[in-house]
């Protein structure tokens, strides 16, 4: 095996067993980790939803601008032909310091569909139902057409007030019924 990989990997090795990931020279380093959402995400650009019930992440995270930004698990969701009723289920995690809130408009909150397809979300998806501890949030989906829905996902700090919320960028859920 050639010795510059087996140094590379002893390195790594060295690295990740100290629990650090040191920057090796010609390597970009990530900016710091803001105290406020001490987190990074990627999101999957497609997710399936083949069965009755799709779950997905939503995270607090640090952005490439230092700010607090919200990342859907998935840029898009596309269900399963013939999957009627189909439970869509997002969840933040325990120690994201961020909730989902019921608002006064209770099909908006907290998905709000946006985009061209944003007056027929009402005839494809029931209203939204936020869980007695804000972790998480589902909304059923009817899936009879092919249309896509851009939406987006919002959560507020707990103990926050009204204005103190995030919005997630424009994940979309491709629907296959028919």
């Amino acid at each position: 095996m050639n010795k510059r990989v087996v140094s590379c990997a002893v390195r790594w090795g060295l690295a990740l067993a100290a629990g650090s990931i040191v920057a090796m020279p010609g390597m970009a380093a990530d900016p710091p980790l803001n105290p406020a959402c001490p987190y990074r995400a990627v999101p999957v650009k497609t997710r399936a939803c083949l069965l009755n019930t799709c779950a997905l992440w939503v995270q607090v995270v640090t952005g490439d601008d230092g700010k607090c930004e919200v990342v859907v698990e998935a840029d898009e969701l596309k269900m399963g032909r013939n999957n009627r009723k189909g439970i869509i289920f997002w969840w933040l995690p325990a120690l994201s310091g961020y909730e989902f809130r019921k608002e006064a408009t209770p099909f908006n909150a907290p998905i709000n569909f946006k985009g061209p397809n944003a007056p027929d979300a009402p005839n494809q998806f029931e209203p939204s139902k936020v869980n007695l501890d804000g972790r998480s949030v589902t909304i059923v989906n009817e899936n009879t057409n092919k249309k896509p829905y851009d939406y987006k996902v919002k959560v507020f700090k707990k103990g926050g007030g009204a204005n103190d919320w995030l919005e997630s960028k424009d994940p979309v859920i491709f629907n296959d019924g028919d």
